[in-house]
């Protein structure tokens, strides 16, 4: 790639559960100040974790208002004594404000294509009427179950606005999972698709040296944000009796910042009467520092913990939920005909599933990784591609008529 000597991109991730969204804008972003010398990124989040989160220079995160999801899976505000309506209504004019200010040469979204309750419909509006910012659309390798996602965008007639976008990634592999044919993509959305392959990892990213990991051999069990990580932890510290007892590893915990606070607290506790072995590990900067001297990684199946065990080269213990989405036990099951991948189907018997794979693992080590990750050099090159071959007074910036307000989603996207 020719890196553009200078230029501001923006980067919106909605955020409303977990770190996915935000780890993957970090990447992003990180990526592009390495390569660009003169390059800003600004990245907008709604993860109340952002401020714990050490960045490098170039790179400022914005913090909107947080909001959540209920257990019923219906968006609600995280702002004491705001309702929801009022917490949009800030998040609408933050990003209005800084989308004016900054003015970027690139808006590129995460996952989410009009964001929480279409906060970012107005702002998209007036990126596409103005021509002045390349818009781009990033998809993870999975959103859901294809009948789900076929269904969910029928009904909200979604594919109208991503046809308004200039370019659409997905961060996968097509030879894996191709969301186009999965999701019946029509033509108009299909044409703006590209496969860069799944997000590896910057070479630098401040704070990632600092993990103190335990003598080997180990193994890590992390549930990413740790939101919905109970069952994980659960149904490991049953597993454990069994692994301590027929394998000499250790075990490096990672609740992640949102674990629930009893859950979090039990297994403190826990981990205290193991501690000759187990230890728990809170790490800001991610998991990657530990897993490079891992034997083993007992995880969920989220995106970014299942790629940077591609980056570590690290085998695969995978528990996915498989609720409200589909989506992990989906990537899970594909990955595991494509690397070190090992399914815990959830239920009764899954301690004793996960006990039994972990010791095999140990007295018979799985193959390679399969999978090159790969998939940031990629998104340089569609980014050098527009910003380099593509003036914006020309045709190519050109965006569809606008979709009539009459058509905009009435339901919410399938956006975690």
């Amino acid at each position: 790639m020719t890196a553009p000597a200078d230029g501001r991109f923006v980067l919106y991730g909605h955020d409303t559960v977990g770190l996915g969204h935000l780890r993957r804008n970090l990447k992003l972003a990180t990526t592009l100040t390495g390569y660009a010398p003169g390059a800003e990124v600004i990245i907008l989040t709604g993860s109340p974790a952002a401020a714990s989160i050490p960045v490098p220079s170039r790179i400022r995160l914005i913090a909107m208002p947080p909001v959540g999801k209920s257990s019923n899976g219906e968006y609600e505000s995280r702002v004491p004594g705001l309702a929801l309506k009022d917490v949009i209504g800030l998040r609408r004019k933050l990003l209005a404000r800084t989308l004016a200010e900054a003015k970027p040469r690139m808006l590129i979204v995460d996952h989410a294509p009009t964001g929480v309750a279409d906060e970012l419909w107005p702002v998209l509006e007036d990126t596409f009427s103005q021509r002045q910012t390349i818009t781009v659309l990033g998809l993870r390798d999975i959103i859901d179950h294809p009948a789900r996602v076929r269904s969910a965008w029928q009904r909200t007639r979604l594919t109208q606005v991503l046809s308004r976008y200039h370019d659409i990634w997905v961060y996968g592999e097509k030879s894996l999972f191709d969301p186009v044919a999965a999701y019946a993509l029509p033509t108009t959305v299909a044409s703006k698709v590209s496969y860069l392959g799944y997000l590896g990892h910057p070479p630098l990213v401040t704070g990632e040296t600092a993990a103190a990991v335990p003598p080997a051999p180990y193994l890590v069990v992390s549930a990413g944000g740790g939101e919905d990580g109970q069952e994980l932890f659960h149904t490991f510290r049953q597993a454990w009796d069994e692994v301590r007892a027929t394998t000499p590893l250790r075990a490096v915990l990672i609740p992640g910042p949102f674990l629930p606070g009893q859950a979090a607290s039990a297994l403190e506790h826990w981990a205290g009467r193991e501690s000759a072995r187990v230890t728990v590990a809170y790490c800001a900067a991610g998991i990657l520092p530990y897993l490079y001297g891992a034997r083993l990684l007992v995880a969920m199946g989220g995106y970014n913990t299942l790629t940077e065990a591609m980056v570590a080269g690290v085998p695969v213990v995978a528990l996915p939920r498989t609720h409200p989405r589909l989506e992990q036990h989906l990537r899970v099951t594909l990955l595991a005909n494509h690397g070190p991948v090992s399914l815990i189907e959830p239920g009764p018997a899954a301690a004793d599933q996960m006990a039994a794979v972990i010791r095999r693992a140990w007295h018979d080590p799985p193959p390679r990784w399969r999978i090159e990750p790969g998939g940031l050099s990629r998104v340089l090159d569609r980014v050098d591609y527009w910003l380099t071959h593509h003036d914006k007074r020309g045709d190519t910036w050109h965006s569809p008529e606008a979709v009539s307000p009459a058509l905009l989603p009435k339901a919410r996207p399938l956006d975690a």
